[in-house]
């Protein structure tokens, strides 16, 4: 059995840890921390070898693949550490803060033999799978995400936490964006056009906005927001069909004409990211992995692409490739 590496000691990584006993797919063998702060948290999973180096702790032998979950800012840097240490990895969305940053890692990656994933959850899941299988040509299609984040109230108590901080890639359209523009391109692929509309706070960072998408013969409408709450939904309707999910991030199911379809095999809901990864690597299957790798490009390219429409630009943009 594969064994895994985690960077990261943040919600995401607890939820990580607990796909991974409950698929099975990776064994938990070490963690790297900055402090001993966070010790007990990986104890809690039978962590025992913590790391407080970076370097000895990508040197360590047995672990076989690196979860990454940093703020986004500092994907590209760690993972391309990984890479070179000869890790394979999985990187938390977004991948990195641009598209040249992801093409840059996938060709890392190949240099060094090793694969590199897109933690995103939503496209691996089987029911957004058979969501997919059902879906004819839209008429419209509707989506919105709207999650109060827990740090908004420090922003406007004038802290600059990472997750609304250009410095370090935050903003809406790189958090909760990132589900629907993935599922919009597994399901319809690249629009012809695209327009992000976002609301900004005073230091530039987009705390809701509006995505457009133009296909051939429909629009898909995204919304979403971090400085407020509603119950989620993602519509795809025409003259015969109606389709339409809760939370585009967690899938829990879908309802196809007002009839509730569902075909969960794990409680977690990144239990089935975590499986597919461990597949393709144990199993070699490069068709697979290039097919992940696609969608992760094109989802960057998206990125790029909003970000360019709505004027939003990273500390990252100015650095160069390492």
């Amino acid at each position: 059995m594969l064994k895994a590496g985690i960077i990261g000691n943040g919600s995401i990584v607890k939820t990580w840890m607990e796909g991974v006993l409950e698929s099975g797919a990776f064994q938990l063998h070490s963690a790297y921390l900055r402090s001993e702060n966070k010790k007990e948290f990986f104890q809690d999973f039978g962590i025992e070898k913590i790391y407080y180096e970076l370097e000895e702790f990508l040197k360590e032998e047995d672990n076989d693949i690196i979860y990454i979950a940093l703020p986004n800012s500092l994907h590209y840097e760690y993972a391309l550490k990984a890479i070179r240490a000869g890790r394979h990895v999985i990187l938390e969305k977004p991948f990195t803060s641009s598209l040249r940053e992801a093409e840059h890692l996938f060709k890392e990656a190949c240099a060094h033999d090793v694969y590199i994933f897109e933690g995103i959850c939503n496209i691996y899941n089987p029911n957004f799978l058979k969501m997919k299988a059902s879906i004819t040509e839209p008429s419209v299609v509707y989506s919105s995400f709207h999650k109060l984040s827990s740090r908004y109230q420090a922003l406007l108590s004038g802290g600059t936490p990472n997750v609304f901080n250009l410095d370090f890639s935050g903003g809406v359209l790189m958090d909760l964006m990132v589900y629907q523009l993935h599922a919009c391109y597994a399901l319809f692929g690249k629009p012809n056009n695209l327009s992000y509309f976002p609301k900004k706070f005073k230091n530039g960072i987009d705390l809701s906005g509006t995505i457009v998408m133009e296909y051939d013969t429909f629009n898909a409408t995204l919304l979403a927001s971090k400085e407020a709450e509603s119950e989620d939904q993602f519509v795809c309707i025409n003259a015969d069909q109606r389709i339409c999910t809760g939370s585009i991030s967690l899938m829990e199911g879908f309802f196809i004409n007002g009839e509730w379809k569902e075909y969960n095999r794990y409680e977690n809901y990144l239990a089935y990211e975590i499986e597919i990864f461990s597949n393709i690597i144990e199993n070699n299957n490069k068709e697979r992995y290039e097919e992940a790798k696609d969608a992760t490009l094109a989802v960057m390219e998206l990125l790029d692409r909003c970000r360019s429409s709505g004027n939003i630009i990273f500390k990252n943009d100015n650095r160069e490739l390492l």
